[in-house]
């Protein structure tokens, strides 16, 4: 049994996906570590918080594209079935 060229999507850029979110969520909570001394916390709580949701949604559109890819894969062998000629029985 072979990896799918969609499973094969889905794991590349759900990596490459994942990896940027984290990296943005370090920056994050690297800038708020550091950066504000005099910051309200509830204000910097809710800056992590929405950095979190940031990589849900990158990991949300990239299995939304893997599944596009995937269908539209489907649709051209369609079309490509349908140039074929009749077979006679």
């Amino acid at each position: 049994m072979g990896v799918s060229e969609y499973d094969y999507f889905f794991s590349v850029h759900s990596l490459c996906s994942e990896t940027l979110g984290n990296l943005f969520v370090f920056s994050t909570a690297l800038f708020v570590i550091c950066g504000n001394e005099d910051a309200m916390p509830g204000l910097l709580g809710l800056l992590i918080n929405n950095a979190m949701d940031v990589t849900s949604f990158l990991s949300a559109i990239t299995s939304v594209a893997a599944r596009l890819e995937g269908d539209l894969a489907v649709i051209e062998r369609i079309q490509a079935y349908e140039d074929l000629p009749p077979v006679s029985l």
